[in-house]
């Protein structure tokens, strides 16, 4: 690979994930791609200041990555965030021959690791004023709007596995909803049927209905096609999170606060807080290997109810009361 232009990591980035995109599905060759692109901005940006030698990947030095490590943590950026970055720096820099990973590692450098992060699932509360936000939005967004913010926290499904589903996909006889295209399902991603809980049920009948009206009589295999002009599609994760943005606007909560992952966690989380013993479930249906992925990324069993259930459990065993000692 050569690297050439005014941005050759991105060259040499691009050229080594078009040579992997079989590896990849369409939403995760995406991110990669987005996640190259912030190296660039952040490479170019403190070559200017001078701070890194170069942004050729056939050039760039251990000190250099050990820059990019320091301006990424001084903007606030979490580890893991750090670590998703660095994940496509080292392969693009290994591509053309360049070890200087392998020299920092070799002198005993740690990298940035992901730790156990605080989960962002929605209160009760706050997910009931984003579904209150999208019944005010209008038009066919609107009609989308309503069935996301319903379909997402009820199923625990991916984004991308609501946004490319097929309307055979949903049965709402035995309300269950087929996960046609789960994450890595080149590799190691599984399809999965999951239910859609009762809370969710009458949004999803309204959007089919609105589904109905929208495509007049056109035939379309697409859940959620484009009904603008003659061309039903998909719609793009661009355009996803724009039905979202647009959501958040007229919810009173801050943006920043909350994503459609956020729907996800949400689903975890509301299900382990109604029975503990549900984490199998809730990790299966959410196409995880083992609850560990689970409990680490999207919900786990909160301290005080963790706290209720020791002392429930030895009081129910105990013959009496605890003498002072």
């Amino acid at each position: 690979m050569v690297a050439k232009g005014r941005y050759p990591f991105l060259t040499v980035a691009y050229a080594y994930l078009d040579k992997k995109a079989k590896w990849f599905d369409a939403a995760t060759l995406e991110v990669k791609k987005r996640n190259a692109r912030t190296v660039q901005v952040v490479l170019t940006k403190l070559r200017e200041e001078g701070e890194v030698s170069t942004t050729d990947p056939r050039s760039i030095t251990p000190d250099d990555i050990v820059s990019l490590i320091c301006y990424l943590r001084d903007e606030g950026k979490e580890p893991s965030y750090i670590q998703k970055l660095l994940e496509i720096a080292k392969p693009v820099l290994a591509t053309v021959g360049n070890n200087a990973f392998t020299q920092l590692e070799l002198e005993g450098y740690e990298l940035p690791k992901r730790v156990r992060k605080e989960l962002n699932s929605l209160s009760m509360t706050d997910l009931q004023q984003i579904q209150t936000a999208a019944q005010g939005m209008e038009g066919w967004w609107g009609d989308i709007a309503r069935f996301m913010t319903f379909m997402y926290p009820y199923t625990g499904v991916r984004p991308s596995e609501l946004r490319r589903a097929l309307v055979q996909d949903i049965n709402v006889r035995t309300w269950m909803f087929y996960v046609r295209h789960p994450k890595g399902e080149k590799k190691y991603g599984e399809k999965r049927t999951v239910p859609i809980l009762p809370p969710a049920r009458p949004a999803v009948l309204a959007f089919l209905e609105a589904r109905k009206v929208g495509l007049n009589g056109r035939e379309c295999d697409i859940l959620v096609p484009t009904l603008r002009g003659s061309a039903l599609d998909t719609y793009s994760e661009n355009v996803w999170r724009r039905i979202k943005r647009n959501v958040a606007e007229r919810a009173a909560l801050p943006e920043q606060d909350w994503s459609l992952r956020s729907f996800r966690e949400t689903y975890c989380q509301l299900n382990i807080d109604r029975d503990k013993n549900l984490m199998s479930a809730v990790s299966k249906a959410m196409g995880h290997g083992s609850t560990n992925t689970t409990e680490k990324y999207y919900g786990r069993i909160r301290q005080e109810a963790a706290n209720n259930a020791l002392v429930a459990s030895w009081e129910s065993a105990s013959p009496g009361p605890t003498r002072a000692i």
